[in-house]
Formats: C-alpha cells, sequence, structure tokens
C-alpha cells in the first residue's frame, strides 16, 4: 500500500523545504509526496508517446535523451493526482541529465501537463485506473523507451511508495516483455510498501485519520469516488484483484527469472507508511534462499535511523554515490 493518504488535495515534498525540526507527534494528517514543486528536471527535448493499457486507459509518456546516453533511467512516484513533467521525481530524476542517464517517466491515466504550466485532471479517466493499469503503462513505455536507446542500453528503475510497488510488478509480471528483465541491472526501491493496498490503506486511516476509518469504510462500500479521491485512490483501485495481492511472491519470481539481480532498498526507521519490519522479513526470506541454494536477488537494504516515509537528504547523497558507481559504459 502506497502511503499518500491526503487530506488536502496537493502537498509539497518534504525534501523540497527547508529543513525544519519535527514535532514531537506526528501532525493528524496522512501524507505521501505529491510532487508538484517546480520541474526539477534539467530541461532537454522530450519525446512524448501515449500508451494504452488493456482496459482502454492511457498515459502519457516523458522521454528525455541526453546526447550519449547508454542508460534509460525509469522513475515512478507515489500515489496521487500530478504529472510526472511538473514534479520532483527524485534525485535519480534530477541528476539523470547531467550523468548522462535517459529519463522515462509516466504520467497516470486522466492526467497530463499541457506544457504552460498547467497540470489537467480528468477526473472521470483518473477514478476507472487501477494498479494494474499503473503497471502495463510502465511496461509498455519502458518496451517503447528501449527502442529509443542503443541496443545494448540498461536499464535502471527507481519507484517510491506506489512507485515501488508498480517497479516490482513490472518486472514480476514482465513475461509479455522479457526484454525489461534482461536489460534492467539495477532497481532502486524507496518506502517500499509490501501490504496488500487495501488493508495498508486502512491500517493507515486508522492510524493517522482514526475519526475518518468508519467514513473510509463507507466510501468503500458505496463506491464513494468524491471521498476515496481524497486518498488519491478510487473504488475501481481498491476492487481489483492487485489491491489484495501481496508482493512479496513477485520478488521470488524475479529472482528465479533473474538471480543475483541488484536490488537496493532504501527505507527509513520510522516509516509509519510503509513499516520497515515487512522489509526486513523480505531481505531475511531472500537470505535464506540464497543460504539454502535457491535463487536469490541481490538485495541491499539501506535503514536510515528517524527517516519518515519521504526519507531525506541522506537518500539524495546516497543516490548521488550510487550513480556515480555505475559503468559508464555498457562494456565496463
Amino acid at each position: 500500500m502506497d502511503g499518500c493518504l491526503q487530506q488536502r488535495a496537493l502537498a509539497p515534498d518534504a525534501r523540497s523545504a527547508p529543513p525544519q525540526a519535527e514535532p514531537a507527534v506526528d501532525p493528524p494528517v496522512v501524507l505521501d509526496e505529491l510532487r508538484v514543486e517546480p520541474p526539477a528536471v534539467p530541461p532537454v527535448d522530450v519525446e512524448t508517446r501515449r500508451v494504452s493499457t488493456s482496459t482502454g486507459l492511457g498515459c502519457q509518456a516523458y522521454l528525455r535523451i541526453p546526447a550519449g546516453a547508454t542508460r534509460l533511467a525509469f522513475v515512478a512516484s507515489g500515489t496521487g493526482t500530478y504529472s510526472t513533467t511538473q514534479g520532483d521525481m527524485g534525485p535519480l530524476a534530477r541528476m539523470a541529465s547531467r550523468a548522462g542517464v535517459a529519463l522515462l517517466t509516466v504520467d497516470k491515466p486522466g492526467i497530463s501537463f499541457d506544457g504552460r504550466g498547467q497540470l489537467r485532471v480528468i477526473a472521470d479517466v483518473f477514478r476507472r485506473h487501477t494498479l494494474a493499469d499503473l503497471v502495463e503503462c510502465g511496461r509498455l513505455a519502458a518496451s517503447w523507451a528501449l527502442t529509443r536507446m542503443p541496443d545494448d542500453a540498461r536499464l535502471v528503475l527507481h519507484g517510491h511508495s506506489e512507485g515501488a510497488q508498480v517497479m516490482v510488478r513490472v518486472l514480476g509480471e514482465a513475461g509479455a516483455e522479457p526484454a525489461l528483465l534482461s536489460r534492467t541491472e539495477l532497481v532502486v526501491l524507496t518506502g517500499l510498501p509490501l501490504e496488500p493496498v487495501v488493508s495498508g490503506a486502512a491500517r493507515q486511516v486508522a492510524l493517522f485519520m482514526p475519526r475518518e476509518l468508519a467514513a473510509f469504510a463507507h466510501a468503500r462500500k458505496t463506491h464513494d469516488d468524491d471521498w476515496l479521491m481524497r486518498l488519491a485512490m478510487p473504488s475501481a483501485y481498491f476492487d481489483h484483484p492487485t489491491a489484495r495481492e501481496h508482493l512479496e511472491p513477485l520478488f521470488e519470481a524475479i529472482a528465479a527469472a533473474r538471480p543475483g539481480l541488484r536490488v537496493e532498498l532504501f527505507h527509513g526507521e520510522g516509516d509509519r507508511n510503509a513499516p520497515i519490519a515487512l522489509v526486513r522479513k523480505l531481505v531475511s526470506h531472500n537470505a535464506a534462499a540464497r543460504a539454502h541454494g535457491k535463487p536469490a536477488l541481490d538485495l541491499r537494504l539501506h535503514a536510515y535511523v528517524d527517516a519518515r516515509h519521504s526519507l531525506d537528504e541522506r537518500f539524495d547523497h546516497d543516490m548521488e554515490d550510487l550513480v556515480a558507481s555505475l559503468p559508464r559504459t555498457a562494456t565496463e
């Protein structure tokens, strides 16, 4: 479950403002980062493509390719109504161009940015989307983007919160697009939610909005999208089978298909949106599989003391180091 439950329509990323002392008690608002700050990606030529899912919903994809790029970074953020051309998608997106890395982002169904500074949200389209639609959009967009890259170009996936779930599913369900898995060299997952969406949402509402728990249950029962849009997850999202699925089996599927794939997990010890205990359990399970000679991932957990769901500048610095450490050419 992504951690983007909200009581306001839009909320800036915590990292976009000057550091401030946090209160001793969390404010009674459930938020993920809705990235709506001014563009943080250096301006380069942008190719666009609209990809359509099997349900008929469309997603707008944006591809920025610096000259000589041999690596493609696909970045997906958390739950919300925002355009990926407009918001701060994290340090990997910010450093992509200067690191010689192409950048792919994808807007959700019903979301677009008109290029004149206006975010466009078609509510009746957005309210029909599901997690499965986001995964299909991601898979189709990444497959298209790779055709615009050199044949030996490598793929880096970075997902935060809901976006982390999307990236795991893009790879774990990659049977229709095997090139994605074979060309992926690195996966970066931050604020990874391992709970099913339905139970995770209920837990978060109970934790952060306890007075709204009955209203949430009623909205789920009556398919009240006007209320559920406060969570940026419409009733169709909750009703789809993916909302009840656990994510751990997909890690096993990825390990079976690409044993040893490098997966970097960055997580805050104080993350209450996506509890780190479940991530530690995933890491232990992967280590046990390796110890017993079973397929396993190169799973590396970086836990930040006192960090919450949005992480902080320590992650930004670590991502800079990680990107700098990647081979510059396909033959290295």
